[in-house]
């Protein structure tokens, strides 16, 4: 696997088995890193008129997402409501 490989938007979608949707996000707004608690983006290259994004970015956000607990405000909401 090569970490360094570039991906177009649907290909880092299916390596990470997000949707495209999900991707965009990480490539504007990024994602909050559970160790650091930083806010970390997708770095892109332009080649031509198409975006790319690095393989291993791909799969650290999708990591960093997954392990986060805080990641799903409706998971929040609907403990939230079990609580009450």
């Amino acid at each position: 696997m090569n970490l360094d490989a570039l991906l177009t938007r649907q290909q880092a979608a299916r390596r990470a088995n997000v949707t495209t949707a999900v991707i965009d996000q990480w490539l504007r707004r990024g994602w909050i890193c559970p160790d650091s608690g930083e806010r970390r983006a997708l770095g892109t290259r332009l080649i031509g008129r198409t975006r790319y994004i690095r393989h291993g970015d791909v799969l650290r956000a999708e990591r960093d997402t997954r392990l986060n607990p805080s990641r799903s405000h409706r998971r929040l909401a609907y403990e939230g409501d079990q609580a009450a």
